[in-house]
C-alpha cells in the first residue's frame, strides 16, 4: 500500500472495490477445497505454478491501472 500511495496508482475506493474483502476470500477458499477435491493432487509443483500464474495475472492488473492512470493524467494535462 505505501508504494501504491506515493505513486498514487489507486485509491482506496478502488483497491475496496478491486480486491474481495476477508470474508470473501474464506469463501473462496472453502470452495477451492470443496471443488478441488477431485482433481489431481496438490503436490508443491501444481501449487506453484498456480502461484506464478496468479503473479503473472496480478502484473498484469498492476500494469493496466497504472497504465490507465497515466493515460488519464495525460488527457487531463491536455
Amino acid at each position: 500500500m505505501e508504494l501504491n500511495d506515493r505513486h498514487g496508482w489507486a485509491t482506496a475506493d478502488e483497491f475496496d472495490s478491486q480486491f474481495p474483502t476477508v470474508d470473501a476470500l474464506v469463501e473462496i477458499e472453502s470452495l477451492d477445497r470443496a471443488l478441488g477435491e477431485g482433481s489431481e493432487p496438490d503436490g508443491p509443483e501444481a501449487r506453484a505454478v498456480r502461484l506464478a500464474q496468479a503473479l503473472l495475472q496480478l502484473g498484469a492488473w498492476a500494469t493496466g491501472v497504472r497504465l490507465a492512470c497515466k493515460t488519464l493524467r495525460e488527457m487531463d494535462s491536455k
